[in-house]
């Protein structure tokens, strides 16, 4: 009986060893895996330092592309501006010239009524004889 309770111990305190394994180590195997992890937060803090560096070029990549891109909208908006002042100018052109057109299509069908007028009665002089002198 005494045996089976010396047994019992015995598993109960290798159990709370392997449950708490930094208290059933031995010091120096501790510093070791302290060791360990200083290092392992040490690399990690390099290697978000690589990124924000990173993340920092590509910002200011970005930023380049942005400022590229607003002096090229700026530029598109100028020619845009300036092809709709030229094509009012054109327009206005155009409508002067149609009014131009509209004046000299009256003008020249004024003249054919005119000159249909003048044939016909130099037809009827020609028909009828000179009057006796």
């Amino acid at each position: 009986m005494k045996s089976r309770v010396i047994v019992a111990f015995l598993l109960f305190g290798s159990c709370i060893a392997f449950a708490m394994p930094d208290m059933a180590m031995h010091p120096a195997h501790a510093q070791t895996k302290e060791k360990r992890q200083l290092k392992s937060l040490e690399k990690e803090i390099r290697e978000r330092d690589e990124k924000r560096v990173q993340l920092e070029k590509q910002a200011e990549q970005i930023a380049t592309q942005r400022r590229k891109l607003q002096l090229n909208m700026i530029f598109i908006a100028e020619q845009i501006r300036a092809n709709e002042q030229r094509q009012i100018n054109i327009n206005k052109k155009l409508d002067a010239l149609l009014m131009t057109q509209d004046n000299l299509i009256a003008a020249l069908n004024k003249d054919r009524v005119n000159l249909s007028q003048s044939l016909a009665a130099l037809q009827r002089f020609e028909k009828s004889s000179p009057p006796a002198l």
